[in-house]
């Protein structure tokens, strides 16, 4: 399995998959990853996956911060979406 992930923001994004290892994309850049993404850093802060990684083997998929609490990650064509989000500490 693989999906190619990239980060629609200028800034950097780290993406720490199921399976525990990271992967770090440049603003505007992909990265091709073999698991489901669980947590992404952005800015310091970290997101979290609330629910399942939805998206079946080979799609591409983008990863936006549209602000708020949450970064979500979407399929550009199906316009299948994961939400990760930021609890504050003490939240």
């Amino acid at each position: 399995m693989a999906w190619t992930v990239t980060n629609g923001q200028l800034d950097p994004m780290t993406f720490t998959l199921d399976n525990g290892t990271a992967a770090v994309a440049q603003g505007g850049q992909a990265v091709v990853v073999a698991v489901g993404v669980a947590r992404i850093a952005y800015h310091g802060l970290n997101y979290v996956r609330v629910g399942l990684w939805p998206f079946p083997d080979g799609q591409a998929v983008q990863a936006r911060y549209d602000g708020g609490q949450n970064i979500r990650v979407q399929n550009p064509q199906t316009q299948v979406t994961c939400i990760f989000t930021y609890t504050p500490p003490g939240g």
